[in-house]
Formats: structure tokens, sequence, C-alpha cells
């Protein structure tokens, strides 16, 4: 998509006005020329019109392409089987979120594919059961059942961590990657996110109790600009491990 200057759309837009009024005024009074540069003054028009849509959706684009925007799902669901077949085969991946069994139970064999790599490395970051916001996070989802209070929280890193050291275990130790499991230990979750090469999954946290609301997921790519939130992302959690905020457990 090019971008058409706006020196130039004055340029034409003055030129194109200027032509249509000579004409008229050389052929006053005359129906067919009147009726002609009336068609032709709408055109104009339009023409006008669309090389300003034109240039506003390329500075859209420029603004997407800078910081990193690819693609958008509805909904996670509507993103799971590209995330878990980017980790298939993956060479690096970071996944990051609160405990995740869903996602392990789920994804197990793609988790297998890539920690079959041995040139692969995949870390996990999963809450501390020591993390402050836990409680919070089971009152406000406890409705939902005991899986999710404070205590059914808890229960699932443990057992999501176990899932993941279970399914490294089966891979042949001269043949498999490098896992690392990583607790966040002081951090609310504002987001989760699988960090897959060079490309990044964000997925919104909700503020909402509701089963039924569900953010939308972006596709971001790496790129060299500032404003990429690929690399935001991986800043703040080189941050995080650097300030102790994010510990590994695994291997230790």
């Amino acid at each position: 998509m090019f971008r058409i200057s706006y020196k130039d759309i004055t340029l034409f837009s003055i030129v194109g006005v200027m032509a249509l009024v000579i004409i008229n005024l050389i052929w006053q009074n005359n129906i067919i020329v009147t009726s002609i540069t009336t068609v032709l003054g709408a055109i104009l028009a339009s023409v006008i019109i669309s090389m300003i849509y034109q240039n506003s959706l390329h500075d859209s684009f420029q603004t997407y392409k800078k910081i990193g925007l690819r693609n958008t799902f509805k909904n996670f669901e509507e993103a799971f089987d590209d995330i878990k077949k980017d980790i298939g085969k993956c060479k690096k991946a970071d996944i990051f979120f609160m405990f995740g069994s869903s996602f392990i139970n789920s994804s197990s064999s793609y988790i297998k594919d890539a920690l079959s790599n041995k040139s692969a490395k995949v870390r996990f970051f999963i809450f501390d059961e020591n993390n402050p916001f836990i409680e919070a996070y089971g009152s406000q989802w406890s409705k939902d059942g005991e899986k999710y209070n404070a205590e059914g929280i808890k229960k699932s890193i443990k057992e999501s961590i176990a899932n993941i050291q279970k399914i490294y275990e089966t891979i042949d130790e001269e043949e498999r990657g490098t896992l690392e499991i990583h607790k966040i230990k002081v951090s609310s979750l504002s987001y989760s996110f699988y960090k897959i090469d060079n490309k990044l999954y964000y997925v919104p946290s909700k503020l909402t109790t509701s089963k039924l609301f569900k953010h939308p997921v972006f596709l971001f790519e790496k790129s060299d600009d500032r404003r990429n939130l690929y690399n935001s992302i991986e800043n703040e959690i080189d941050l995080m491990i650097d300030d102790q905020e994010i510990i590994k457990i695994y291997p230790k």
C-alpha cells in the first residue's frame, strides 16, 4: 500500500477544480458541458476522498507494523490451535500464566514435541503458591467452585508443575531440549502470554468473574521498533527476573 503526499493531493484538487471551472467558463450555458462537468466534479471529489482514505489506511498499517500487531483472534479458543502448533515446532518459547492446567493437559503432545528437539528451550512462568494475589483471585473466582478458590488455585499450580516435569521426563535425556520452570512470586496477573520464537500471543486478563466473557487474543511479531509489544514483554520479564520477582525452580 503506497502513500500519496497531501501536497500532491492538494495540487491535484486545485488543478482539477480549476480545469472544471475553465471548461464551464468557455462553454457557458451549454447543458451538455454542464452535465459532463457535474459528473466529472463528483468523480474528482470521489478520487480526492479515496486518496485521503488511502493515506489514513497506510498510516494505520504503518502503526500496526511498528507495534508488531499481525493478527487478532475472537478469543483464546480461536487462537489455541495456532498456539499449540507453533509450540510443537518451536526453538524457543516462553509461556506465562497463573497455572494453566487446562492448557498443559490439552497441549501435552505439542509441549513434548517441542522439548524433544535438543536445540529447543521452553520456559514456563507460573504463579508461586505464596504469591499474595492468590487470596484475592480465590475470593473473586470461588463462586465457580473449590477449584478456583485460593486452595484450589494452589493445588492447580502444584499439579501443573508436576505435569510439565512428567512430560519432560518421558523424553530421552540424550534427545531432549531445555526446560525451565519459573515461579511468579509477587506480581498480579494483568495478562498471560505465549512467546514462541518471533511470535507473541498476548491474552489480556478479564476483570469480571463471568466465565462467559472472553477478551480477544492479539498476535504480535518481533521487530526492531522500541514500541513493539514483543520487545516490551521480553524486557519486563527480564527485569522481573533480575529483581527476583520471578525465580527459577527447575532445574535447581
